[in-house]
């Protein structure tokens, strides 16, 4: 969609594996994440971009919402996500002991933040578990457990309180799933007269919520601009095409020779 819409005025289409778009530095994380299960957040294809990349097992939120239902997300509205493919959340236990989501990819901005604070926050405080039972209390002291014949135990005031459909041992408490983000601006332009706020705010509100239900903050990784991952990537990428060029074989030294050398000095200047 990206590369049909720079293509006018000259109908010129650049091939995709030349093309660096915010989270295309998530292929990065396939080493370790592709055969685990991440959860999606963003508008339009995100899911379908980031099971391309190579994420096998990922589920997006509105997959996530659709599965848990509207108790899940009571704010927002909940509707039946078509999926073609024969992947379903609960039938394969994402987001359960058998298959605890692993990482959060926010691809772009979501189109409900109130769903997805709401899922990723509850995806972090039970560890990549968020279809099993947990408790999180933000306020104030609460009494947990009052019904007959139950223990009362107390929950300290912004603090998770675990309790595991199958808690794990002691030894395997999982950690909490990686939160990556695509970029961080705050604010955009768009046909509007005053900018508007970008996935930057989205991320902001994020730690906000997270902290004050939980007493902890939040560890965000940001990939995209201003980071130094996407030029990276691109002196990789322009290495390769380079080396790849017939003419650099030709003649080393001469013309081909000395635009290697000016792109290399093009990175490094661009590059922390």
């Amino acid at each position: 969609m990206r590369l049909r819409a720079c293509a006018p005025p000259h109908n010129l289409l650049t091939p995709p594996p030349q093309v660096i778009l915010a989270h295309t530095t998530f292929q990065e994380l396939l080493l370790e994440l592709h055969e685990s299960a991440v959860l999606v957040a963003g508008r339009h294809s995100a899911l379908q971009v980031a099971r391309a990349y190579g994420f096998k097992r990922a589920v997006s939120t509105q997959q996530l919402a659709a599965a848990y239902g509207a108790p899940a997300v009571p704010f927002s509205p909940v509707s039946r996500v078509h999926d073609e493919e024969p992947y379903s959340v609960r039938d394969l236990g994402v987001g359960t002991a058998a298959l605890p989501i692993c990482a959060v990819l926010v691809m772009t901005d979501p189109d409900d933040w109130f769903r997805d604070l709401q899922l990723i926050s509850d995806t972090v405080i039970s560890r990549g578990r968020p279809g099993e039972h947990f408790d999180v209390c933000g306020g104030s002291d609460v009494q947990v457990g009052r019904g007959a014949g139950e223990k009362r135990s107390r929950a300290v005031c912004g603090r998770v309180a675990f309790q595991f459909t199958t808690p794990p041992p002691q030894s395997q408490t999982p950690r909490p799933p990686q939160v990556v983000f695509s970029q961080q601006d705050l604010l955009w332009a768009n046909d509007h007269h005053s900018s508007r706020y970008g996935l930057g705010a989205f991320a902001t509100a994020l730690c906000a919520v997270y902290q004050a239900a939980t007493g902890e903050p939040l560890r965000i990784d940001f990939h995209g601009k201003p980071t130094a991952r996407p030029y990276r990537m691109a002196e990789r990428l322009l290495q390769r095409q380079l080396d790849e060029s017939p003419h650099m074989h030709e003649n080393a030294g001469g013309y081909s020779g000395a635009l290697r050398a000016d792109v290399v000095a093009l990175l490094h200047v661009v590059l922390p």
